[in-house]
């Protein structure tokens, strides 16, 4: 048995691109988050014909007790045999502890990746950050009465010795760790599958489109300035082509406001990734971000995807920024300077 333990409907279409890749037979996705219980119900009305089983355990990973239901679901797999167990957030304190138990007992314990950490190395020592959590985890693991080990939050990517492999869409950028590395790209075979989630949204998917790839979340006001002026100076210079906002699902009511009083964009609030939008567009798509891990996705060659970042559009207003040593994973990531070189875009798009 291969199991997985995911936290988002992202890591659910990357954990069953990797099923595919390694063509397994035998898979258990267990969503450790408060929405598993909505995955789970996307998953049922898709209906998709594929030899895996979902489940879901409500983990919040700031609360520390599991309940007596999620812990005998834990105890039913922590005494089946596993195969491979594959995390994607190597600091969760779920992941964490499977991962040390699956390791001691000699089971391949991977890390998938999530976001861009693979891709950019935190450059801060962040030493309150890292006590707090480690606090945490034997916080988790006394609260649910699990045997005790060792442990010590580490921001290095893939630093703990419980981790064997990792599964990354560009592995040669990941210039971090030196475990072994194995590439799998999402798979639009599998993104295809899950098209019907889009079609509650009055998208055009054969015309040209401008895609951005909102991060905020919460009301910043000199990073809503730029993003307004970013969104704007787009609308004006692409105004023949559709253009698709897509902000994230927890973005506070106040910053959604704002954004909505942008004309003639689309703006998208659901759950589902970026990537699957993208994945269904017929045509060419321009997409957009500060610097969003939407741009790892390889979408078909005919459809003429280009992926630009902006971040340094951003500046100051973006903390992370200044603490994160932000790598192009790819080179057919053109990443955006100035506005003056916004403006010119334009003119090299035919």
């Amino acid at each position: 048995m291969t199991l997985f333990l995911v936290h988002s409907l992202y890591h659910i279409f990357y954990a069953l691109s990797i099923a595919e890749r390694n063509n397994l037979t035998n898979v258990v996705i267990i969503c450790a988050t408060s929405n598993g219980d909505k995955f789970i119900k996307i998953f049922d009305s898709i209906r998709i014909k594929y030899p895996y089983k979902i489940m879901n355990i409500k983990h919040n990973d700031t609360a520390s007790k599991l309940s007596d239901v999620d812990l005998e679901t834990l105890d039913l797999f922590k005494k089946q045999t596993i195969n491979e167990l594959i995390i994607f957030n190597q600091d969760n304190m779920m992941a964490v502890y499977l991962g040390k138990f699956f390791h001691r007992k000699n089971c391949k314990v991977s890390l998938a990746q999530d976001g861009l950490k693979a891709y950019a190395p935190i450059k801060r020592n962040a030493l309150k950050y890292k006590f707090e959590r480690s606090i945490m985890y034997y916080n988790f693991i006394k609260s649910n009465g699990f045997e005790y080990s060792r442990f010590f939050v580490n921001l290095k990517y893939a630093s703990y010795s419980f981790i064997d492999n990792l599964y990354l869409s560009h592995p040669h950028a990941c210039l971090e760790s030196n475990k072994s590395k194995i590439e799998v790209n999402l798979s639009s075979i599998i993104l295809d599958k899950f098209s019907d989630l889009l079609f509650n949204n009055k998208i055009d998917f054969n015309k040209e489109t401008i895609f951005f790839a909102s991060s905020l979340l919460k009301f910043n006001v000199m990073q809503i300035e730029i993003e307004i002026k970013i969104l704007t100076k787009l609308a004006n210079q692409f105004n023949c082509y559709q253009k698709i906002l897509k902000v994230h699902p927890r973005v506070s009511n106040k910053v959604y406001n704002e954004l909505q009083k942008i004309e003639g964009w689309i703006i998208i609030k659901d759950n589902f990734p970026g990537e699957l939008l993208i994945n269904s567009l017929k045509s060419t798509a321009l997409v957009f971000s500060g610097y969003s891990s939407i741009a790892l996705f390889k979408p078909r060659k005919e459809l003429g995807t280009i992926y630009y970042w902006l971040y340094p559009l951003y500046g100051t207003s973006i903390k992370a920024l200044s603490w994160l040593q932000i790598n192009k994973p790819s080179e057919d990531i053109i990443l955006i300077n100035s506005f003056n070189q916004l403006v010119e875009l334009r003119k090299s798009i035919k």
